[in-house]
């Protein structure tokens, strides 16, 4: 069977699972579509405000930035479906760290760090990551695959 003729696997497997009318599975990815938009904004948002606006939560540094990526890239990759598509929005959300670190050092208050983009890098593996093993898990009790 040729990549052309090889039936594609639906993205999240809950269509046989919810009864086979995928509803469950279009909320789920709409809800992962949304939240991801919202925590990318937030990321942007809050990596780029002056220093004297920051408000820091109970957790380090770099807690804060592995479980904001962990969380954004969680939703990307529920929402995104596809294994090639899940790697790529890890890639991405790397490079939106790496950017955000660079341009806070135009942001009065404000320093970048090595630390703190490295944590934001393994927040997002750890994310995809997450996204990936629910998918699988999905998969296994819906007993469809994801071949992509």
């Amino acid at each position: 069977m040729t990549e052309i003729d090889r039936p594609r696997a639906a993205p999240l497997p809950l269509r046989e699972a919810t009864g086979g009318d995928g509803r469950a599975q279009a909320s789920i990815r709409h809800v992962a579509r949304a939240g991801g938009a919202l925590a990318v904004c937030l990321i942007v948002w809050l990596s780029l405000i002056p220093g004297a606006m920051q408000t820091r939560t109970p957790l380090p540094k770099q807690g804060e930035h592995f479980l904001a990526y962990l969380l954004t890239a969680a939703c990307i990759a529920l929402a995104l479906g596809r294994r090639r598509s899940r790697l790529y929005a890890a890639g991405a959300l790397m490079a939106l760290a790496g950017a955000l670190e660079i341009g806070q050092a135009l942001v009065p208050g404000r320093t970048p760090g090595l630390g703190d983009f490295l944590a934001s890098c393994l927040g997002s593996w750890a994310g995809v990551g997450l996204a990936s093993l629910t998918i699988a898990l999905l998969q296994r009790f819906s007993g469809t695959t994801d071949r992509q």
